[in-house]
């Protein structure tokens, strides 16, 4: 028999839906039989997809089991529909990153490493003992990161030795990027949360000069950013915004396109190394049988960069 977790109660659904996508504690229950509606999550879910840089055909993705309790970084072919597990014991909300080094790279409170066989997993040493997010490569192959909950909180740098590089303190105290990537030309895109106030900011670390890409000030928390990932044409940024779908905008024109909207919660973005498809994480929503509750489906699927041929991709 299958065993549930409550994550949330209506009507504070709206308001805390922005903690789907991030840690939480376990708790088993089964579905309440009042009129008040309450959301579950079972069986196996599958979270922040991200491409091989350097394959269009292979991609990595964390893959949770409600009912056994354990989560794993899984890589999959689209080739052959074939998965291997290459690390157990994660968070579903890491943020991965797959380098053209062929390391993975995630963090949990601390940054880890592993190569993309599985092999030659490493904790990366940091001066910072505050909590850490959003890890991804800069063009040298150094660790970007968010460091959260410390004086001196903001977008860090360091080496493969764990000795600081760089610190980012154009935004001021306390102000950080979040959903980092660092484009082929060391540009850095991230999003920014203040006050309600949500930005596509892109940095240039070579100048430290910032620019806003798109401000979102209206219709909180439905307008929150949740997944932001570089073209590979370096013009492009591909993000998603939670209840409205998935859009492309071009960092020097503003120019910008919907990819896919509709139902669902938007979450992780990655896309493919040709610039032809894009992998995303989507929460989709089904009653259960008392007709009050809801599942939630954590899922992932594919699309053309036009919008074409939608899929969801099903695991063996």
């Amino acid at each position: 028999m299958n065993t549930v977790k409550k994550l949330y109660k209506i009507p504070a659904f709206l308001i805390l839906v922005s903690t789907i996508f991030s840690c939480q504690k376990e708790k088993k229950i089964v579905p309440n039989t009042n009129h008040e509606p309450e959301y579950y999550t079972e069986g196996i879910n599958n979270y922040n997809p991200c491409f091989n840089p350097r394959n269009d055909n292979e991609f990595i993705y964390i893959r949770k089991d409600f009912d056994k309790g354990t989560s794993e970084i899984i890589k999959h072919s689209l080739l052959t529909n074939t998965s291997n597990i290459l690390l157990k014991n994660v968070s579903s909300s890491c943020h991965l990153t797959w380098g053209e080094n062929g390391w993975i790279i995630y963090t949990n409170d601390n940054i880890y490493k592993l190569k993309d066989n599985g092999d030659s997993f490493t904790i990366i040493s940091t001066p910072y003992n505050y909590s850490k997010t959003d890890v991804c490569y800069t063009k040298e192959n150094n660790f970007l990161f968010t460091l959260l909950g410390s004086p001196n909180s903001g977008n860090k740098i360091i080496n493969n030795n764990g000795l600081l590089v760089d610190s980012l303190e154009g935004l001021g105290s306390q102000q950080f990027l979040l959903l980092n990537e660092v484009s082929s030309e060391n540009i850095l895109a991230g999003k920014i949360e203040n006050d309600k106030l949500f930005k596509i900011k892109v940095c240039d670390l070579n100048t430290k000069v910032y620019q806003d890409i798109k401000v979102l000030t209206t219709d909180y928390p439905n307008n929150q950013i949740k997944g932001l990932t570089w073209h590979p044409n370096n013009q492009d940024i591909i993000y998603s915004i939670l209840s409205h779908g998935i859009f492309i905008i071009n960092k020097n024109t503003g120019n910008e396109i919907k990819i896919i909207d509709g139902d669902g919660l938007y979450g992780f973005v990655s896309i493919s190394p040709n610039g032809k498809n894009i992998i995303f994480e989507r929460i989709d929503f089904k009653k259960m049988s008392n007709q009050i509750d809801f599942l939630m489906e954590h899922n992932i699927f594919i699309i053309d960069i036009n919008g074409n041929n939608l899929k969801k991709l099903e695991f063996l």
